[in-house]
């Protein structure tokens, strides 16, 4: 339980700060955010820790004893649901970019004229959405019951980490209002987004619960 909650904690939060430094400071030197990774590892460990200790042995005994399954997945299924995660992610994120565009046109288009964002690339999103997938992965297969129930899990937790968390706090590059609007993007799409991890990757049969 607490290395499903430590990879899905530390590599949601790495994600979230590596593209921000990548779109609003480019430039940001080594020492700088090295520190931002350790911080984010410190971080991870103890709310993961502290997580594994509330919710307890029970999930961890399950998996010992078979109760929750696996993926049951060929090497070939794996190897067309891995990249299919991708895409599955960058047609959400697409999506859901459109609908708030309206509303944060203005802000981007004015830090496009000041040169502050870098490159939006679209092979970026893809590769976010595989990341997203298996570092989620180890989770879902800790929920027992159906797909839907794991992918509610999964949903939760990327809609909470990845979206509205990471958006909270007050920003020096984003004002209120765009955050605002980002946090409803990122929040159903992601969300979204753990559903169809759960659904892609697991069988559709209920697994046992304790």
């Amino acid at each position: 339980m607490f290395v499903a909650l430590f990879v899905i904690l530390a590599g949601l939060q790495f994600a979230a700060h590596a593209q921000a430094a990548y779109f609003f400071e480019p430039d940001v030197s080594a020492v700088r955010f090295t520190g931002v990774i350790v911080q984010l590892l410190l971080t991870s460990t103890f709310l993961a820790v502290s997580a594994a200790l509330m919710l307890g042995v029970d999930s961890s005994s399950r998996v010992a004893h078979g109760q929750t399954g696996g993926f049951e997945l060929s090497d070939l299924q794996w190897l067309w649901r891995i990249p299919a995660s991708g895409a599955i992610y960058f047609v959400l994120f697409f999506a859901a970019g459109l609908i708030i565009w309206p509303f944060v046109q203005d802000f981007y288009t004015a830090q496009l004229e000041q040169q502050r964002l870098g490159l939006l690339l679209f092979e970026w999103e893809h590769l976010n959405g595989v990341w997203f997938a298996l570092i989620t992965l180890p989770l879902v297969r800790l929920v027992p019951g159906g797909w839907l129930r794991a992918g509610i899990t999964a949903g939760a937790a990327l809609c909470l980490i990845r979206g509205i968390g990471g958006l909270v706090a007050p920003s020096p590059y984003m004002p209120a209002s765009i955050r605002f609007w980002h946090m409803f993007e990122v929040g159903w799409s992601n969300f979204v987004y753990g559903l169809a991890i759960a659904y892609v990757f697991l069988p559709r049969r209920p697994r046992a619960e304790a």
